[in-house]
């Protein structure tokens, strides 16, 4: 695979056998650049995808940028 961070996030979920799909995830998102790019890859999982539903989970730490 090559080294692009999708296919790091869908090697790492196999290798470690975290979910297969199909399947439903409840993924926790604050806004912050490492959720959404988290969020970003299991929207465009390759095959089956997995069902996704998204909370946003306000931390207080961004101020306004989190709202």
């Amino acid at each position: 695979m090559g080294s692009n961070l999708a296919e790091k996030v869908y090697s790492f979920v196999q290798e470690n056998d975290l979910f297969t799909t199909p399947c439903h995830l409840l993924v926790g998102v604050s806004g912050g650049a490492d959720s959404m790019a988290l969020l970003h890859c299991l929207c465009f999982w390759p095959g089956r995808k997995p069902k996704l539903s998204v909370v946003h989970i306000h931390h207080g730490l961004r101020g306004l940028d989190a709202d």
